[in-house]
């Protein structure tokens, strides 16, 4: 199972990649926003299939794996220009990853460390909003997910105040 994510990992790397080699080239035709989560969308299917494995571990490899796709889904600030074409890849990501958050915490307990990916999701957005002009009301860009891990962050928060 590793090296099938792995495997997908460095695939959804380069295709991602090729997109800013392109760019950096400055081909006469600019590289929008949409194209990067365009670039790593197939992906997702192998994200379902990990999920689906039954074998202990799966649900983390594919919640990293998803995490990845995500992160590639994001081009840098050079790529401001959006039509909107990315609104499928982040609503489904997003749906697989508040899914797949919910079963990490149900296997792993208070083992995962959840509230590293909140940060991540929380800074990549801030990028998002800074760098690309995006607004977190307009363009809820994994506010599912952020959401839910918000709300355990308050519920642990909650009870570490109430055994203290």
């Amino acid at each position: 199972m590793l090296t099938y994510t792995a495997q997908v990992t460095k695939k959804a790397e380069y295709a991602a990649s090729g997109l800013a080699t392109r760019i950096s080239h400055r081909e006469a035709k600019m590289i929008s926003f949409d194209a990067y989560p365009a670039a790593v969308e197939p992906f997702l299917k192998d994200v379902a299939l990990v999920a689906r494995l039954p074998v202990e571990g799966s649900t983390k490899a594919a919640f990293e794996l998803l995490l990845t796709l995500v992160r590639e889904s994001v081009p840098s600030s050079e790529n401001a220009y959006s039509d909107g074409g990315r609104d499928v890849f982040d609503k489904t990501a997003d749906a697989m990853m508040a899914i797949l958050a919910r079963r990490r915490r149900e296997e792993e307990g208070d083992g995962w460390k959840y509230r590293e990916v909140l940060a991540e999701l929380r800074d990549t957005l801030k990028d998002m909003q800074n760098e690309l002009g995006l607004e977190f009301e307009k363009y809820p860009w994994m506010g599912e997910t952020v959401t839910l891990l918000e709300s355990w962050a308050s519920e642990d928060k909650d009870a570490e105040e109430f055994v203290s």
